[in-house]
């Protein structure tokens, strides 16, 4: 097994990432070298520089993997991956350094205790990976761009572009591609980790419930607006946080910690990025609010500098990070699209609480059932259908939230509504909602909620006469393991919903 796996942890989650603080973001810029404005294309050591024009093209795995000149650029991935990994821990353009700036691991706390003080501070947990907020977009944005030219320089291929792995369109390509699967020995093949869930390294296809975007590229606005959580939060949920824990299993990608430590993640986040480009490409804006797009972040180059960009910079790939996808349509891949008018950030638009529980309940591995009350009295099914066009245009939401966790849970978890004891299985969709999977868990005042849309199974659920009116059951199931499926699984580590309401 390979010695990224966080079963070698000597040291607590909480207590290492209290031992990065040391003092905290207030303390970066004293401690810090000064950092410089990131240049687009590459910098200054060979790595080449393209001509800020999306000259540079990030192409499908599985279409490079056909040909000669494609098995050339995953081979310069993997060529490079090695070189990274070669290098100490201390050097900000390693393997692990760069796994770190996601989430530090707590296996490598003896390393990070011997970094210089500024490389500490700069693993400090406020400068690190932005999840459950609106910067998780482009945050990761800049994170692989920066990766992408790291490899670029250690690869020693100056036209390497990072590929994407399309696991969302093609029921074809919906297994790991054979690159990261065979040869299947760590030592043989720097793209290979044993730490991976069942099944995903002899080939087995992820399902099309846990890649579906369904539910994100229905999100019209990028941030929350009225009841809809908006396409920034709905990608987060699904597919990136499902096949996070599906390629995970109870190894690497479903721990922030060590999920950037599997070469698989930077393939996932790629696409992810190439996802947010199409929802673009359909005409929908991204966020115009201006302490948003101000917001400055830092990150290492290939020539190990510390390079700063804002969230406004990183909102065109085309013009400003030279780079486009192979699938790019019109408005062009990148494009600065900004909405025309109010912040972008909370829209404001009331909401109203249709039904709610009581209070908190703790999730188990033999499921739980929620039962929401109608705060109107004797609420009859009318209060929930969705049948005349000022409804159509306020759906009803189904909200979890105050998710709350110490440790990743590595579970998927079913969700359903009215569903009948013993029915909350095999996504039968007469009941089935939707999944979700916590991924990185809530610090602090940190929340974590997720939101889906039932507005239509709400209504087939009335036709059917399966909703008559009065309490609504929600049941949270999670997933059986792949692997085994005769041996039981062991308890879930503590998970919380604080509240469980559907609203419009």
């Amino acid at each position: 097994m390979t010695s990224d796996h966080h079963d070698n942890a000597r040291l607590s989650r909480r207590g290492f990432l209290g031992t990065a603080a040391l003092g905290g973001a207030a303390a970066l810029g004293m401690a810090f070298p000064a950092s410089v404005p990131a240049q687009p294309g590459g910098g200054s050591s060979g790595s080449g520089t393209g001509t800020a024009q999306g000259t540079r093209v990030r192409r499908n795995i599985y279409a490079l993997a056909q040909t000669a000149e494609g098995r050339a650029m995953i081979e310069a991935y993997r060529t490079g991956v090695k070189a990274m990994m070669a290098k100490p821990y201390s050097d900000v353009t390693s393997w692990r350094f760069q796994a770190a700036i996601h989430l530090p691991n707590p296996a490598d706390a003896s390393d990070f205790a011997n970094l210089p003080v500024e490389l500490q501070l700069y693993l400090d947990r406020a400068n690190l990976c932005q999840h459950r907020n609106l910067r998780f977009l482009p945050w990761h944005r800049m994170y692989v761009y920066f990766f992408e030219r790291i490899v670029r320089k250690a690869s020693g291929k100056a036209d390497f572009t990072l590929p994407y792995w399309n696991y969302t369109d093609s029921s074809a390509e919906r297994a790991l591609p054979e690159a990261f699967r065979n040869p299947a020995s760590e030592s043989a093949n720097a793209l290979f980790r044993s730490a991976r869930g069942p099944g995903i390294n002899t080939g087995t296809p992820l399902d099309s419930a846990s890649v579906s975007t369904s539910a994100a590229f229905n999100e019209t606005s990028a941030a929350p607006a009225g009841a809809r959580p908006g396409f920034y939060q709905e990608i987060e949920s699904q597919p990136h946080n499902i096949i996070h824990v599906m390629l995970g299993g109870d190894g690497l990608m479903s721990d922030p910690a060590t999920a950037a430590l599997d070469p698989i993640f930077w393939l996932h986040h790629c696409n992810i990025d190439r996802l947010w480009t199409r929802w673009n490409a359909r005409g929908r804006p991204n966020i115009s609010d201006g302490a948003f797009l101000g917001r400055v972040h830092r990150f290492w180059d290939e020539d190990g500098n510390l390079v700063e960009m804002t969230t406004r910079e990183v909102m065109d790939t085309v013009t400003r990070l030279d780079y486009r996808y192979d699938d790019a349509t019109g408005p062009e891949a990148g494009e600065v699209i900004l909405a025309n008018a109010g912040t972008g950030v909370e829209a404001g638009v009331p909401v109203s609480e249709l039904a709610a529980s009581l209070g908190p309940v703790t999730l188990s591995r033999q499921g739980v059932s929620i039962e929401t009350q109608p705060v109107v009295e004797a609420g009859g099914p009318e209060l929930f259908a969705t049948t005349t066009a000022d409804q159509l245009a306020e759906p009803v939401v189904l909200r979890l939230d105050d998710i709350r966790f110490d440790t990743p849970p590595r579970t998927v978890f079913e969700v359903y509504l009215n569903a009948p004891e013993g029915s909350a299985r095999d996504m039968d969709p007469a009941y089935f909602v939707g999944l979700f999977a916590p991924f990185t868990p809530p610090e602090g005042g940190d929340t974590y909620d997720e939101a889906f849309d039932v507005s239509g199974l709400i209504n087939r659920q009335i036709q059917a006469g399966i909703y008559d009116g009065g309490s609504l059951d929600v049941q949270i199931v999670p997933r059986a393991p792949a692997a085994d499926p005769g041996v039981e699984a062991g308890p879930l580590p503590e998970i919380t919903v604080g509240r469980v309401s559907l609203i419009r």
